[in-house]
């Protein structure tokens, strides 16, 4: 390749890439979106929070590495998740809630953050996460959460040995 086409090849690349580049006015509402169901969630209230979600949602955790498939399994992975993922509530939270960097897509919005948890032990420790999530229209596909191992273990003793019996709860 020569390199007056390897220029072309690089600069089509960019303006392929431009091209699908959400809207300022898609990633206000992919973000209103996200922090309806955030909101909620922070409430505790489940029914409200599937709102944001399409009909059968689709949540990933890693660690334990599980994917949640559908409005039932989705409602208990709350359910078990709350006690402690309602300690990164940035409304109450702002001094150990820390959002290091968003990105969005035409359909996705991905973000890092970090969190202080309080474990059962009662120390604490900063948590780090990075969440992808997938839209259809103005809903929510779910998450795919990526973890510290740390966070992983919390997690997974939150969910507990029997969760993985549930319908739509699949070990990957």
């Amino acid at each position: 390749m020569t390199d007056e086409s390897e220029h072309d090849a690089v600069a089509y690349d960019a303006l392929h890439e431009a091209e699908s580049l959400p809207s300022p006015e898609r990633v206000a509402r992919m973000i209103a979106v996200n922090m309806g169901y955030a909101q909620a969630y922070m409430d505790g209230d489940f029914e409200k929070m599937l709102e944001f979600l399409v009909d059968e949602p689709v949540f990933e955790l890693h660690p334990p590495s599980v994917r949640v498939v559908g409005r039932e399994a989705v409602l208990e992975r709350s359910r078990r998740l709350f006690g402690f993922a309602s300690q990164n509530d940035s409304r109450t939270a702002a001094d150990t809630h820390r959002i290091t960097a968003s990105t969005a897509g035409q359909d996705v919005l991905i973000h890092e953050f970090n969190n202080v948890y309080t474990f059962p032990d009662g120390s604490q420790r900063r948590c780090f996460t990075v969440a992808v999530i997938p839209f259809i229209g103005d809903k929510m596909v779910g998450e795919r959460i990526y973890s510290d191992v740390h966070l992983g273990r919390l997690r997974t003793e939150s969910l507990g040995e029997d969760f993985y019996d549930l319908p739509g709860v699949v070990r990957l």
